[in-house]
């Protein structure tokens, strides 16, 4: 599992909403500032959240994302089932990787240079990694039992496919 980011202040405060948002759900009866006291958010912003007429900032940008949400997944889906495979993926096989998907929705438009940056932003599960030579030291340390059976139980899983 690739190490937790560390979150962002902007996103600290979302998920502190959230959480009121769902406490306020669970306990209709309770008061809304009493609860946005509690939780340290903005009265107004749980009330607009709880009616609907407010949605994150992530959310409200996701129409104007090059990819939709599904073809981001299935990207990420990829990547995973690369590095599963060994084959650890970087900044030009992620891009070859979204315009292949943008053909295939006959776009004639290309991610920006830095779209991989956002990219991986927004989907912390993956990280681009360089390849390195394996030092004879690192061999024997990475054979251990352990190792071993992560590989094969990959390796059985992808040749069941």
């Amino acid at each position: 599992m690739p190490p937790k980011r560390k979150l962002t202040e902007a996103e600290e405060k979302e998920n502190t909403l959230l959480k009121a948002v769902a406490y306020a759900r669970s306990n209709p009866t309770e008061s809304k500032a009493k609860i946005a006291r509690s939780y340290g958010v903005n009265c107004s912003t749980l009330r607009r959240r709880l009616n609907g007429s407010q949605v994150s900032r992530r959310k409200a940008k996701v129409a104007q994302q090059l990819l939709s949400p599904g073809e981001e997944a299935s990207i990420v889906k990829w990547c995973l089932d690369m590095a599963d495979r060994g084959f650890p993926i970087n900044v030009e096989m992620l891009q070859s990787m979204a315009k292949r998907v943008l053909y295939f929705r006959d776009e004639q438009i290309c991610p920006g240079e830095n779209w991989y940056i956002r990219f991986i932003y927004r989907h912390p599960e993956i990280s681009l990694k360089y390849t390195q030579y394996l030092e004879g030291i690192r061999v024997k340390q990475g054979m251990n039992v352990e190792a071993q059976k992560d590989f094969y139980s990959k390796l059985s899983k992808l040749v069941r496919r």
